[in-house]
C-alpha cells in the first residue's frame, strides 16, 4: 500500500514528509511530564521528607547537596537525548510489568531499564559512590513520578501528529504547589512506612494511577477513561477515549447510559482536583523512595534542619513524625472534588510554596 502511494515524485515527497515529520514527533511524545514538573515534584517531596525525619532514629535527611544531584539527574532524564527518547519510550506495562519492544530495537516500556537502575543502586557513606548513587536514585524517581501520569499506564501512545498533537495534556498540567503542599504536609506516616523495594513502590503507584483513572468523574456518568481508555488486553496500548486528547481544556463528550452530554469547561476545577491528587501521589512516591535510599544512613539527632536550599531552621513539635490524615482528603478529594477545610488549609513551615528558590527553580542538566 505504501509504495502504491509513494509510486510518483509527488506522492514521493509527501511520504518522505510524513515519515520525517513522525520521526522528529516520535521523543516528544515517549515522555511523560515534562521536566519542570519533575523538578517541582522532587523539590516538594524533599523539603517535606527532611521535615517528616527530623529527629528520626533510623532515617537521615537529605542534604541540600544530596537533593541537587537527585533533581538534577531526574530533570536530565526527562529532558534526554533525542535518539534516546527516540528508541527509549516511557510507556509502563500494566499486564506484566515487563519490557517490550517493537521489532527489537524500539523499547516500547521502560521496565528493563528501572530494574537496571534498581538492581545497581546501592547507597554508600563514601561521597564519591553517592552523589552517583544519588544520580541513580533521580533516575529511579522519575520513573515513579511518571507512572502518576495517565498516559503513561494506561498506556495510551500520545503522538498525534496529523493533529499536531504530540504529547498528552496532562503532562503539562501546572503544578498547584501551594494546594499540594497543603495536602502533604501531615503525609509523615507513609513516609516512614514505604514498601519493600523501588519494583514495589512502581507497581503501588501505577495501581493507583490506574484506580483513578477509572473512578468517576465528580457528579458527572462518566469516568476519566473518558479521556484515557484501557485497552481489553492489559499487555497492549490504550487509546484516547470520547473526551480525546482535551485535559484542561473545554471539551463536550458522549457519556452516560442515556448517551447525555458531559461537559467540562477550560480550566475546570474538576481537572484540578484530579491533577492535584495525581501530582500528590507524585510527591509522596518520591518521599517513599527517598526513605528507601536514606534507610542505612543516620543523621544526629538535634541537628538543625537544611532544607532543599540549604537554609538552616529550627523545626518544633509539630514538624516531627506525626499521623497524617492525607489519605483522608486524597479521598475527599476524590469523591467530592474538594478536600475538607481546605480553603483554610495551613502553609506548611519553612518557604512559602510560591517564593522563588522552591520547585520553581531552574536546574539544568548540565549544571554542576
Amino acid at each position: 500500500m505504501v509504495r502504491l502511494v509513494c509510486i510518483n515524485p509527488y506522492s514521493q515527497l509527501l511520504c518522505w514528509l510524513l515519515l520525517g515529520v513522525s520521526v522528529f514527533a516520535t521523543p516528544a511524545v515517549t515522555l511523560a511530564y515534562e521536566a519542570r514538573i519533575h523538578q517541582q515534584l522532587t523539590f516538594a517531596a524533599a523539603r517535606q521528607f527532611n521535615r517528616c525525619v527530623y529527629n528520626h532514629p533510623d532515617y537521615a535527611r537529605l542534604s541540600a547537596l544530596d537533593t541537587r544531584y537527585l533533581v538534577r539527574a531526574n530533570v536530565a532524564q526527562a529532558d534526554g537525548s533525542f535518539l534516546g527518547r527516540m528508541f527509549r519510550w516511557s510507556y509502563y506495562n500494566r499486564d506484566d510489568q515487563q519490557g517490550r519492544s517493537f521489532m527489537g530495537i524500539v523499547e516500547t516500556r521502560f521496565h528493563e531499564r528501572f530494574t537496571s537502575l534498581e538492581d545497581n543502586l546501592r547507597p554508600t557513606e563514601d561521597a564519591r559512590n553517592r552523589q552517583e548513587d544519588l544520580k541513580n536514585l533521580g533516575r529511579i524517581i522519575n520513573f515513579i513520578q511518571d507512572v502518576t501520569a495517565p498516559a503513561h499506564v494506561v498506556p495510551v501512545y500520545t503522538g498525534r501528529w496529523w493533529r499536531f498533537s504530540m504529547s498528552d495534556r496532562f503532562n503539562r498540567y501546572k503544578v498547584d504547589l501551594s494546594r499540594l503542599e497543603a495536602m502533604v504536609e501531615n503525609s509523615c506516616t507513609w513516609v516512614v512506612a514505604p514498601p519493600a523495594s523501588y519494583g514495589d513502590l512502581l507497581r503501588n503507584t501505577a495501581t493507583e494511577t490506574l484506580t483513578a483513572v477509572q473512578s468517576q468523574i465528580f457528579d458527572l456518568p462518566a469516568s476519566w477513561e473518558s479521556f484515557w481508555q484501557l485497552a481489553s488486553r492489559p499487555g497492549d496500548f490504550g487509546q484516547y477515549g470520547p473526551a480525546g486528547n482535551s485535559f484542561g481544556q473545554r471539551t463536550r463528550f458522549r457519556c452516560g447510559e442515556e448517551n447525555e452530554r458531559c461537559l467540562l469547561l477550560k480550566d475546570d476545577p474538576l481537572y484540578a482536583d484530579f491533577a492535584l491528587v495525581q501530582h500528590v501521589a507524585a510527591v509522596i512516591a518520591t518521599m517513599q523512595a527517598l526513605t528507601l535510599f536514606q534507610a542505612d544512613t543516620v543523621s544526629a539527632p538535634g541537628d538543625e534542619v537544611t532544607d532543599e536550599l540549604g537554609q538552616a531552621r529550627p523545626v518544633g513539635d509539630s514538624e516531627s513524625v506525626r499521623g497524617t490524615d492525607s489519605q483522608s482528603d486524597l479521598e475527599e478529594v476524590r469523591q467530592t472534588g474538594q478536600p475538607e477545610n481546605n480553603s483554610q488549609a495551613e502553609q506548611p513551615t519553612g518557604q512559602s510554596a510560591s517564593s522563588e528558590g522552591t520547585g520553581d527553580d531552574a536546574v539544568s542538566p548540565t549544571q554542576g
